[in-house]
Formats: structure tokens, C-alpha cells, sequence
């Protein structure tokens, strides 16, 4: 039910007896009993690891032949060897991971929280090449002010302030906003009005030359004109991050800065969140390094566990100020590398790799009344079942106590 604060008992954190292994091929056994003692007594991703792992990878990127080991859960290294020279990325794995058979099998850095891969084609491409051209100022009058009233005048925008309002002077306080997943909101499409090269009808050339489908005109792709267009819900969603920073800042002359961090983002987009969104697009991992127990986060459905990485980075604090998120509905501790929850009216299951963990679980209760769900009739956040987006803001107290 959208618009409630949502309730009920959590869990405990599991034993062994309360964790079932997953029956088939493809998921083997589920054996995470040690990795969850193990983050009874500390998070599974930590702040120094981390900052460690960041150094060594800048002696590891583009270099032929080079080595960099990084630590396993249990504080064994694992060498990666650059044999290529290829620029590498931080990977991070979920405690998940770590406790899945197969996943080891396949390759046992899956116990390592950090790890390094490859870059992926598409992240080198929006890192280093320039968008196709076009007119910025065109694109913006165009399509800026439709979406931003579209956004405003949405049940969405108005649950988002006024929740924030009612619970800003009681919250920790915010003093920088981090963006991870949200996507780059420019994306490139071929004019659908171009016409085939000539008038003759596909149908037409197939009769005159039967049996000869090499012949049939097709228009030539390369000939229709490429102009951006927006991802509307990429766009609300960059707009919905403005919405926060002005419940949380003190005035137009001290705005709160705004960090934007996905590898897809190209060129063209990090200059328009500059010039139209005041947001600076940043590098993986920089988001999390900057991570401060006064950050509100904004993440949708990512491709690394944001949720786990966020709570456990800031362990110390009892989590990050506030987050805005998929909905926390259980530890995590039932899944077996990825999380599946049934939806008995839709009979659908959520596969994530953005699973939860008892940390996360543990976050939720802080937060005021076990966090938010918001009503997203623009699919800003794109919810799947069963699961909505929700809005977890972390009092004081809490923050107080978990750093006493």
C-alpha cells in the first residue's frame, strides 16, 4: 500500500538452521553461517579496505604486467595480473557472493568485498568520447521545462517534500547529496521519419525480383539523421535529487552539493547536470569514498549493492542520513547470491544486485517509522514487483547511539 509508513516485526539474523540451501544446478549450495558471524563482530565492506584498494588500483590501471592482490573476507589476498594493459574497475562483492558454491567455484574472489575487472566496452566509450554533436540550448528549451512541470505538479514530488519536511528538524543532518545508477538521461535515436532511399515498396522489389532478398531497398540507417531525445525517467530522477537538496539547504547562495556516480553517463550528460542541474558527475568509486555520515543517497537499482556498501561504510555513524532507495524488506539472509521474494499476486520473483543484509535490516529500524513508500505514478524509480521505492531517514538518536 503506497503512501504508509511501513511496519511490522523484523527478523533476527539468521543461524544455520534458518538458512536453506537452493535446490538446482545453478545456484549450488548456501553456506554463509561464517561470513554472517563474521559480520556480527564488523561490516563486510569497510571504509579502510576500501581506501586501500582504491590506491593499489592506481598503480594497476592501464599498466601491462602489473600485480595488485586484494583481501578476501578472512584477510587472505588474491593477485590480479593486468596482462593486457586495460583500464581496470573496482567490483564489488556481496556478502552474498562469498557464501554461494558456485559462485566460488567459478572463481574464488567472489570472497573478496573489493575486487578489480576489466573495463566494460561501454564505460570506456562514455569516458572517452564526446556525445555526437548537438544543440544543447535547443535540447533544454525543448524538453527541460516539460518534464520539470510534469515532475512538480506529480503526487510523487509533493509526498517526497512534504516528508522531508516533517522530519528534516528531527533527522541527522544532510550536507551533501550522492547519485549512484541514475543513468545518463540523454540517449541517441535515428529520426523516425526518414523515408527508404527510394519510393519502391519493399513489397514491390521482393515481387520484381523473386527469390533475391538482397535486393529488397531497406533504408540506409547510416543516412537517418541521430538526435538526442530524453530518458524521461532518468530525467525525474536527477529532478527528484534538486527536490532534496532544496528541502535540506539553508538558502540559494549555500546550495548542497549534488554528486552524480554511473560509468554510463557521457560526455554531453555531465555537461548538462553541470550547467542545468548544478550536479558534478564523479568517478567510480569516488561516490563511496566521499561517503560521510551526513550524505543523503539516491540509488536505483544499480549494479553494484549500494544498500549494503552505503550501511556498511558508515557502520560507525548507524548508516548514511538518509537514503532513497528500493524498499528494505528483509536481511538478505534467505537468498543465495541474488535475492528472490515472491509476489503471490503477480506469482513474479525480483532478481537484484542490490541485495539486502542484516546491517541494512538493522538501518531500516533506525530510521523513522522503518522507512517510507512512496507513490511513483511516473515510474521515476521504475519499482518492480513486489517491491516499491522507499524513503529512509535516520533520527539523531539513532545516529548518537551508534556512534557512542
Amino acid at each position: 500500500m503506497a503512501n504508509e509508513t511501513l511496519k511490522g516485526e523484523l527478523a533476527p539474523w539468521s543461524t544455520s538452521t534458518d538458512i536453506k540451501p537452493e535446490e538446482g544446478p545453478e545456484m549450488g549450495k548456501f553456506e554463509c553461517n561464517e561470513v554472517i558471524n563474521h559480520m556480527k563482530k564488523e561490516p563486510w565492506f569497510t571504509m579502510g579496505e576500501l581506501k586501500a584498494t582504491v590506491t593499489k588500483l592506481r598503480d594497476f590501471r592501464g599498466k601491462k604486467d602489473t600485480v595488485l592482490e586484494v583481501n578476501d573476507w578472512q584477510g587472505e589476498p588474491h593477485p590480479a595480473t593486468n596482462t593486457t594493459g586495460a583500464e581496470y574497475q573496482l567490483d564489488y562483492n556481496t556478502w552474498q557472493a562469498a557464501g554461494n558454491t558456485i559462485c566460488l567455484k567459478r572463481d574464488a574472489a567472489h570472497a573478496c568485498p573489493f575486487y578489480v575487472r576489466e573495463e566494460y566496452p561501454q564505460e570506456t566509450k562514455a569516458r572517452t568520447e564526446a556525445c555526437l554533436p548537438f544543440d544543447k540550448e535547443a535540447y533544454l528549451n525543448e524538453n527541460f521545462a516539460r518534464l520539470k512541470l510534469t515532475y512538480e505538479n506529480s503526487d510523487y514530488c509533493a509526498q517526497l517534500k512534504a516528508y522531508l519536511a516533517e522530519n528534516k528538524a528531527s533527522m541527522k543532518e544532510v550536507k551533501q547529496i550522492i547519485c549512484i545508477g541514475l543513468g545518463n538521461f540523454l540517449k541517441a535515436e535515428r529520426k523516425k521519419e526518414d523515408k527508404p532511399c527510394d519510393n519502391t515498396t519493399e513489397k514491390q522489389q521482393a515481387a520484381n525480383n523473386p527469390g533475391d532478398a538482397t535486393s529488397v531497398n531497406k533504408p540506409d540507417e547510416s543516412t537517418k539523421e541521430l538526435t538526442y531525445v530524453p530518458n524521461q525517467s532518468h530525467f525525474y530522477q536527477y529532478l527528484l535529487a534538486c527536490t532534496v537538496r532544496e528541502a535540506f539547504e539553508s538558502g540559494p547562495d549555500t546550495p548542497l552539493p549534488i554528486y552524480a556516480q554511473d560509468p554510463l553517463i557521457c560526455v554531453g550528460g555531465r555537461s548538462l547536470l553541470k550547467d542545468y542541474f548544478n550536479i558534478t558527475v564523479i568517478g567510480d568509486p569516488e561516490a563511496f569514498v566521499k561517503l560521510t555520515e551526513n550524505t543523503f543517497i539516491i540509488t536505483v537499482w544499480p549494479w553494484v549493492p549500494v544498500r549494503q556498501l552505503a550501511v556498511d561504510l558508515l557502520d560507525k555513524y548507524g548508516g548514511p542520513a538518509g537514503m532513497l532507495c528500493e524498499e528494505i524488506m528483509n536481511n538478505g539472509t534467505h537468498c543465495n547470491g541474488v535475492e528472490y521474494v515472491n509476489n503471490s499476486d503477480e506469482e513474479e520473483d525480483l532478481w537484484t544486485l542490490d541485495p539486502s543484509s542484516p546491517r541494512l535490516e538493522e538501518y531500516k529500524k533506525k530510521c523513522f517509522g522503518g522507512g517510507y513508500r512512496l507513490e511513483d505514478e511516473l515510474k521515476i524509480i521504475k519499482p518492480r514487483p513486489p517491491y516499491s521505492n522507499a524513503l529512509y531517514l535516520l533520527p539523531k538518536e539513532a545516529a548518537a547511539v551508534a556512534q557512542g
